[in-house]
């Protein structure tokens, strides 16, 4: 419930849109932009079996993201569009040594299904990489090797707004070495990333025609400070009133 009111509130911070920027556009192929998620990883037990390593971790994993098809699939309920992502970052162990997992994924990729009329989108994301971590060092009966394997799928929703978007992302995280060094029964992971920030230098429009009228004014409640940005090329200034 605390997750949803500060999504909700986190709307109302933004400034309205200002811009007649077509919906194609808003979602040009070609569009990169830089970001990051950042929240918390519980391990659970797959495949089933006696002895497993119970873990918890947090995590940032900064990323960068390619506009691959623009829009496609258009006037139907695939409507979207494919971006390639590469992910890097740090999960540390939050309840035994602060073990660590350093990752790097370059084989990521996501489709959102966009809708001009909705300012927000599901979303499917899969993907690969590796990494060095000493998590053996405390999950000795599922790791082998300080060098694993790192595989991603996961869904979310986006919320979109002028300078960009947020949103609420879970994943399955999985960790193994390929069957390189015993034992290689792996981890599996949840991880929750409740609130990732995409700024972009494009406003949301509402059609393809029809411009979007801003209101005069907008308030904040005080309670919206803990946010993860994605790095916007074009500065953005958010104003704020607390009452």
């Amino acid at each position: 419930m605390n997750g949803f009111l500060v999504l909700v509130g986190m709307i109302l911070v933004f400034p309205a849109f200002t811009s007649a920027e077509s919906f194609s556009d808003r979602f040009a192929k070609g569009d990169t932009s830089f970001g990051g998620h950042f929240g918390h990883g519980h391990t659970f037990n797959l495949p089933p079996g006696k002895d497993r390593t119970d873990l918890s971790f947090a995590f940032i994993f900064p990323n960068w993201q390619e506009n691959l098809t623009g829009l496609i699939a258009q006037d139907s309920l695939l409507q979207g569009a494919l971006f390639w992502q590469i992910e890097a970052g740090l999960a540390l162990l939050t309840h035994r040594g602060h073990e660590y997992l350093v990752g790097f994924s370059p084989l990521m990729v996501e489709y959102k299904f966009l809708n001009s009329k909705r300012k927000w989108a599901p979303t499917f994301l899969a993907g690969a990489g590796f990494s060095m971590t000493n998590w053996k060092d405390q999950a000795d009966y599922e790791l082998g090797s300080e060098f694993e394997f790192l595989l991603h799928a996961g869904v979310g929703i986006e919320v979109f707004h002028q300078s960009g978007s947020y949103s609420f992302n879970y994943r399955l995280f999985h960790i193994s070495n390929a069957g390189m060094q015993r034992p290689n029964i792996g981890l599996n992971s949840h991880v929750f990333s409740p609130i990732t920030g995409i700024p972009s230098p494009k406003a949301w429009p509402i059609s393809d025609s029809v411009p979007y009228a801003p209101p005069t004014a907008i308030t904040a409640c005080p309670v919206l400070t803990t946010i993860a940005l994605r790095a916007n090329p074009i500065p953005v200034q958010i104003g704020m009133s607390t009452h």
